[in-house]
């Protein structure tokens, strides 16, 4: 699978629309993806000409304008998580304050509920680490809570 990071294509006098393309061999069709972060990917057949993808790329701009501003305004509007003292995670209808314990046992759980509060227990020293340390815990939290309730569902609306 090759990777080509292609510039920018000019549309209507304004900044252009920049783009990375991949090219497989199975594709038969050019489509286009924006990811959450504003990214323009186009995914295309090997055998395309750079100047239908180019085509393609300009005639849909405005539809990538506007996904990028969809995508803009949900990080304004949800930013993301900074795991400090006091933030609120939602899980399951309940919101759970996270606190953060800095302590050196390794053996110990990594994660406590206790009422509405999310223990988090961090070996972590400077500020990157910590956030990284608590950021990987809480995504444990959250799957190992995930993987509980649907399992409960599995048992309950599965045949026996």
């Amino acid at each position: 699978m090759d990777r080509q990071v292609v510039g920018r294509v000019a549309v209507r006098r304004r900044k252009g629309v920049g783009y990375s393309l991949r090219r497989t061999s199975r594709r038969r069709t050019i489509a286009l993806r924006v990811d959450h972060d504003g990214r323009v990917m186009v995914l295309a057949p090997r055998h395309a000409p750079a100047s239908v993808i180019r085509r393609v790329v300009r005639e849909k701009s405005g539809w990538i304008r506007k996904r990028q501003a969809f995508f803009e305004s949900l990080r304004k509007e949800f930013p993301p998580k900074e795991f400090t003292n006091g933030e609120s995670f939602p899980m399951l209808g309940r919101n759970f304050r996270i606190r953060i314990i800095r302590e050196s046992n390794s053996g110990r759980r990594r994660w406590k509920i206790d009422g509405k509060r999310l223990y988090v227990f961090v070996n972590g020293v400077g500020a990157k680490r910590l956030r990284d340390s608590t950021r990987q815990i809480v995504q444990e939290w959250y799957a190992g809570r995930t993987g509980e309730r649907a399992l409960s569902m599995v048992r309950k609306y599965a045949p026996a």
